[in-house]
């Protein structure tokens, strides 16, 4: 059975959510172009056995409010809170990708409205801008309405994907107009992440506990940027495991079994 809440954040915007399963609350938090949680829809229902999952879209991802690159992660994260507030009992974190980055946020912002996290192969910022070049050169592709150019930038100078796969993966998104429209969002929550610069001062304030994890197949700057995370929090577990940025879709079974055991003894 599914719920569906409604509540607001602290500055006005409303956040829908559906909630599926029994227990403790668990908000998922997708990364990126994958707006709905797609990708973790084999490893949702694994997860309702013993936590109500809370699934809600991200502000970025949202057109009807307008300008993406107006919103920045502080924001997302009240929405976080809004949810936490809504549901009166803390709520424990599933974060993926950029999804992982606005899960510490969210324990920076607020950490007593939060039980675990679980952070996968979240691409903080470390000495230099994540984006960088290739963020202005997307942003320049979008104003310019060339999404599909903004995306493929994105796939091959951000998250390190080959460039034939880039280009592919970009025109297959922007086929689909619901996807279409979120492309420039994907590109302003690369511009919130490296408008938070280096937060690992911020993050060693963390007293939650947090399941570090990355892929074997990912691209490495991702497990290089998730083991300096670790070394900065100060209290968490880590886990490598097979496969690549989308692990979880082909090994469903192998993650809600991981997540479960962490969130189960927190």
């Amino acid at each position: 059975m599914t719920d569906t809440i409604t509540c607001a954040a602290d500055d006005g915007v409303l956040v829908t959510a559906s909630i599926t399963g029994t227990g403790r609350p668990l908000v998922l938090l997708p990364g990126g172009i994958d707006y709905t949680g797609k990708g973790w829809d084999k490893v949702a229902p694994l997860l309702s056995a013993d936590h109500r999952v809370v699934r809600f879209v991200r502000r970025f991802y949202r057109p009807e409010l307008g300008d993406p690159f107006r919103w920045t992660m502080a924001d997302e994260a009240r929405d976080v809170a809004a949810l936490a507030d809504h549901l009166g009992e803390p709520l424990d974190l599933v974060g993926h990708s950029s999804g992982g980055v606005l899960a510490l946020e969210c324990l920076v912002r607020d950490p007593s409205l939060y039980g675990a996290a679980v952070v996968f192969e979240a691409p903080i910022v470390l000495d230099q801008p994540l984006g960088g070049d290739a963020l202005v050169i997307a942003k320049t592709s979008l104003d310019g309405g060339h999404t599909v150019r903004a995306m493929s930038t994105f796939f091959r100078d951000v998250v390190g994907m080959p460039g034939w796969s880039s280009w592919l993966s970009a025109v297959a998104l922007a086929a689909v107009p619901a996807y279409r429209a979120r492309i420039p969002g994907q590109v302003a929550d690369l511009t919130a992440i490296d408008a938070l610069a280096d937060r690992r001062p911020e993050y060693r304030t963390i007293q939650n506990p947090v399941l570090g994890i990355w892929a074997t197949s990912s691209p490495p700057h991702l497990a290089h940027r998730m083991k300096a995370l670790i070394e900065a929090l100060p209290n968490a577990e880590t886990w490598e495991v097979d496969g690549g940025h989308a692990s979880q879709q082909q090994h469903p079974q192998l993650h809600a079994q991981r997540i479960r055991a962490f969130l189960n003894q927190h």
